[in-house]
Formats: C-alpha cells, structure tokens, sequence
C-alpha cells in the first residue's frame, strides 16, 4: 500500500525546502500535519500525486484546515 508523504513548507523557511513526513493514510497524515502544523501550509502527495493542499488557519486555539483538492 502506498504511503502519503506530508510536505510542510514553513512561513520562514529560508531555503524554501519542505520538512516531510510519511503516513499509512489520509487520517493519520491530517494528525502528522496538525501536530506540526504551526510550521506553516502543507501538501498531502502519494505516489508522485498532489492529493491536497492544507492551509491552517485561525489561531492559537479552535484552529482548523482548509482543504482544497490537488
């Protein structure tokens, strides 16, 4: 089974160069992202495909993602 690999591009990254991860499946990827999501946006990819793109918004509290397809 492939794995989803989340790219999180964080707001100050200097070299532009995504931190990544590897998930099982969607679910537990949208854990991984929000975990680490006070990095910045992120993109869930499988096998060479963008499934989504996640930007965070709110604040330090009730947060959430939007989602928007590819």
């Amino acid at each position: 089974m492939p794995r989803i690999e989340i790219a999180l591009s964080p707001h100050d990254a200097r070299d532009g160069e995504p931190v990544t991860f590897q998930a099982f499946d969607v679910p537990t990827a949208l854990l991984i992202a929000d975990i680490n999501g006070s990095l910045g946006d992120a993109e869930l990819w499988r096998e060479g495909k963008r499934l989504a793109r996640l930007t965070r918004r709110g604040g330090a509290h009730a947060c959430f993602w939007e989602v928007r397809a590819g």
